[in-house]
C-alpha cells in the first residue's frame, strides 16, 4: 500500500457501522472523518473547485515575487552596485 492510499484510507476516516436499534433497512453505516481531515475538507473541495484559476494565480505570484526578490543581476546579468547616497564632500563655491 503506497503512501496515496494511505492518505486516501486515512481522510476518508473511520467506517461506523449502522446503529441496528433502528429499525430500518435503508440506514447504512459512513465513515468518521478525524478532527484534521474535518478541518482541512472545506480547503481541499474549494482547490477541487477552482484549482483552474488558483494554479496558475499561485504560480504568477511565486515568478513574480522570485523576480522581484532576485535583485542580484539586472538584465545585462552583470551584479547591481547599491547606489550610495552619502555626501562625499561640501561646496565651498561662493557665488557672486
Amino acid at each position: 500500500m503506497g503512501i496515496i492510499e494511505k492518505l486516501k484510507k486515512w481522510y476518508r476516516g473511520v467506517y461506523v457501522p449502522p446503529d441496528m436499534s433502528i429499525s430500518s433497512l435503508a440506514y447504512i453505516g459512513h465513515y468518521e472523518k478525524p478532527l484534521l481531515a474535518k478541518l482541512i475538507s472545506p480547503f481541499v473541495d474549494f482547490w477541487l473547485k477552482h484549482w483552474q484559476v488558483l494554479f496558475p494565480t499561485i504560480l504568477a505570484a511565486a515568478v513574480a515575487l522570485f523576480i522581484h526578490f532576485d535583485s542580484r543581476t539586472d538584465t545585462s546579468g552583470k551584479p547591481q552596485e547599491k547606489e550610495n547616497h552619502q555626501i562625499t564632500g561640501t561646496n565651498h563655491a561662493q557665488t557672486p
